[in-house]
């Protein structure tokens, strides 16, 4: 009889350690994937301060979790750097690096998925587009 309830014992506590180990698994921040798909609406303006309007992204996050596509339009009264049209970019943790055209946008995401905040940046100068303006600034966005 001590040699079957040992054998029950051991029997019961393997599948407990099995149970316990096979259920469970922990998620570091890193891991969490932030949902930015939707629409954006906000302000931008150039780092010189002759250039400031209003700004829509329309953003859709691909289903790898990562790669980020969708349209931009932005309305200003100079309309002198920034055109509206397809933008796309990736999305590592919170950090979101989006490209249009010539400009780099390098944005936080908040940890509710609501908020778009930081600067762009032209990667050249070389038309006029922008004048004598760096073509680089600041842009938050908040989901519409």
């Amino acid at each position: 009889m001590n040699k079957l309830a040992t054998s029950l014992l051991i029997s019961l506590l393997a599948t407990v350690l099995i149970g316990c180990s096979s259920g469970s698994s922990t998620t570091s921040p890193g891991d969490v994937v932030l949902n930015i798909s939707g629409k954006f609406e906000g302000t931008f303006e150039n780092t010189e301060g002759n250039q400031s309007g209003l700004a829509t992204f329309d953003l859709q996050l691909a289903e790898d979790e990562m790669t980020v596509s969708g349209n931009a339009l932005f309305d200003d009264e100079n309309n002198q750097c920034l055109l509206s049209g397809p933008i796309t970019g990736t999305l590592a943790g919170s950090n979101l690096t989006l490209s249009l055209d010539d400009f780099t946008f390098t944005l936080a995401v908040s940890s509710d998925a609501n908020t778009l905040s930081g600067t762009y940046a032209r990667s050249s100068n070389e038309d006029t587009r922008c004048g004598r303006t760096t073509g680089a600034g600041n842009i938050t966005l908040t989901r519409s």
